[in-house]
């Protein structure tokens, strides 16, 4: 059946993106504590931005990249799956 296919093609790009939110959100925290945020995992994000701007930017990034990278392979797993 044809129509079978059709509703979980979003499943794995939704399983990629929330695995990446979770990746995301372990790397930057990690590289926000060794980078030297000054109460640890306990530092706000304004916080990070005023003791290191650099170091801010590249936490943000991270974050915000880890759901992007895990859409991305989620749609090529689904791709691989589906032919």
């Amino acid at each position: 059946m044809e129509g079978t296919k059709t509703p979980t093609r979003w499943v794995p790009p939704l399983v990629g993106g929330v695995v990446g939110l979770v990746v995301g959100a372990i790397v930057s925290v990690n590289v926000m504590i060794f980078g030297g945020a000054p109460d640890g995992y306990q530092t706000s994000i304004a916080d990070l931005f005023s003791h290191s701007p650099v170091l801010g930017v590249v936490v943000v990034a991270i974050f915000l990249a880890g759901p992007v990278v895990g859409v991305v392979l989620g749609l090529r797993v689904g791709q691989g799956s589906s032919s």
